[in-house]
């Protein structure tokens, strides 16, 4: 299997356990504020993209698309039905490719956003707009010098226009979508040297199911509703601080490019990406609502363009403080700080040969934020979209800064406090 399935698999098993819930409801307290959504989608990219590539010597244009990608989809459903936010995994392109030309081209959306004017309701058809931060990629071979080398995949931010319908059935969301890009035109590199334009498909459609669980407003909303959460409180004063483990999928994207490329390979893409697991160790002070955290991470990409290979490899161990914002229906916000022990590592090969390599450890700041839902402060289980942003850090090597500033979003993380286990047995999941 491979890893990337293998890791995505393993990390919505943990969630799909929880995966019994009910259909959704409108009541318009923090314990119907979201809604967990898990799922596949299925995207048609369109055959409207056009190129050129270097052949013998010669460019051609030519057009491109006629793909379909198998997506893993992991999100939820906010403010009561009215917003999706999700993270998409793309599994692969699957389609024909010119017969002279191997390409590869797909986007990747960091994170979608739907807003539905109408709140999705069981057995009703709603209609969504909304946009994504989105990095599409494009990768070409031609023939001549550098016909067994990739020009290396091509990674670009994007906005595109989304709208749709989505239906619900029991706890089942059909969801039909349409793409469209506003900024279709590119330039890219066909050699080390020579640059071509290409224009991005202009739109993709996209068929999807997604499963809805919701575990928490009926474990909770009748023992707030009559007093006794208020009580739980009184009670279990003891338990509110407590030690936390968390782990959940996350990707880290480079946000710029480093100075050695912009002089000497800018025909290497600006920002690789990968995805990994993140490990967390926490202690959360209930008095000034402030978590403490230790997260691991280890992570490695690559890109590669005309015979050049770059391998990055980063090992970080962060501590962080974050101040939970406010308490909005369960939606609560955080904003801190870190500082992160880094472990960083480059390679470069030029046709196999390696060219130059650096490593460094190093100490390095950040900014955390991201929300929780939180449904009340006693939960065992809390759901945390986490973000991180480093926006300095490099290694220092004999060619110049090597950078590894990154936007890491790790999108659904099951933080678990282990000290709450037997309060959540004995009270807000015993039927009364």
């Amino acid at each position: 299997m491979p890893k990337k399935l293998h890791l995505l698999l393993s990390v919505l098993s943990l969630f799909v356990l929880s995966a019994n819930g009910q259909s959704y409801l409108t009541n318009k307290n923090k314990y119907h504020f979201a809604q967990g959504a898990m799922g596949i989608d299925f995207q048609y990219i369109s055959r409207t993209g056009e190129t050129q590539t270097i052949l013998d010597g010669n460019k051609k244009q030519y057009q491109f698309g006629g793909y379909v990608v198998p997506k893993i989809i992991i999100g939820g459903l906010h403010f009561w039905g009215h917003a999706d936010i999700a993270f998409s995994f793309p599994l692969g392109n699957y389609g024909k490719k010119p017969d002279s030309i191997a390409t590869s081209y797909a986007d990747f959306d960091i994170m979608t956003f739907k807003y539905y004017p109408w709140a999705i309701q069981k057995n009703k058809i709603r209609p969504y707009i909304g946009t994504a931060a989105n990095i599409n990629t494009y990768a070409q071979q031609g023939t001549g010098e550098y016909k067994t080398r990739y020009s290396g995949k091509d990674y670009r931010f994007n906005m595109p226009l989304n709208a749709g319908l989505s239906y619900q059935r029991s706890n089942w969301l059909f969801n039909a979508d349409l793409k469209y890009n506003l900024n279709r035109e590119r330039t890219i590199y066909a050699s080390r040297t020579e640059t071509t334009t290409m224009q991005l498909p202009s739109y993709s459609v996209s068929l999807g199911i997604r499963k809805l669980f919701e575990s928490t407003a009926p474990k909770f909303e009748k023992r707030s509703n009559d007093g006794r959460m208020k009580k739980d409180y009184e009670d279990n004063q003891h338990k509110l601080n407590a030690f936390s483990f968390a782990v959940g999928a996350s990707s880290a994207i480079f946000t710029g490019r480093s100075p050695y490329n912009e002089t000497n390979r800018k025909f290497i893409s600006k920002h690789p990406s990968t995805v990994f697991l993140e490990y967390g160790l926490g202690y959360y002070l209930n008095k000034p609502d402030l978590q403490i955290n230790l997260a691991y991470r280890n992570n490695s990409t690559s890109e590669s363009g005309y015979g050049i290979l770059q391998q990055y490899k980063r090992q970080a161990l962060t501590l962080e403080a974050y101040k939970f914002l406010f308490d909005y229906k369960g939606f609560v916000p955080f904003l801190g700080l870190g500082v992160s022990k880094e472990n960083l590592g480059f390679l470069e090969t030029d046709f196999g040969k390696k060219t130059f390599e650096a490593s460094e450890s190093k100490y390095a700041p950040n900014l955390t934020f991201g929300w929780d839902i939180r449904y009340h402060r006693l939960n065992w289980l809390m759901l945390r979209t986490n973000m991180r942003y480093y926006p300095n850090l490099f290694i220092d090597s004999s060619v110049g800064k090597i950078k590894f500033n990154q936007l890491e979003m790790n999108f659904i993380q099951a933080v678990i406090y282990p000290q709450r286990f037997k309060f959540a047995k004995n009270k807000p999941y015993r039927k009364s």
